[in-house]
């Protein structure tokens, strides 16, 4: 699973704190007991969870923080599936977004 591995994202400064307990905090979900079946048939069937299928558990708080750590080249992709969007603009979004839920929660 990619996305466990720290050396897929910008892994410098406090961005390297941030990678390590978003990494932790993903790791947790992915057990063979999850509350989730899918998490679970994934892990039993194919003893690896997609990340399309990993979308489903994370929070908002946590996409962000993916989001952020990841390295340019990956945030120019991502924004390119949205149209005309800046990293920046994304980058911003997806805080707004969780400031929202949080208050909203």
């Amino acid at each position: 699973m990619n996305y466990l591995n720290e050396a897929n994202y910008d892994y410098i400064g406090k961005k390297k704190n941030i990678t390590d307990r978003m990494i932790q905090i993903i790791s947790r979900q992915l057990r063979d007991d999850s509350d989730y079946a899918y998490i679970r048939h994934y892990l039993i069937r194919y003893q690896n969870v997609p990340l399309w299928v990993m979308m489903n558990v994370l929070i908002i708080g946590q996409l962000s923080k993916m989001y952020y750590c990841q390295k340019g080249r990956i945030k120019i992709k991502v924004c390119q599936e949205f149209g005309p969007l800046k990293i920046n603009e994304m980058g911003k979004m997806l805080s707004i977004m969780t400031k929202f839920r949080n208050v909203c929660a």
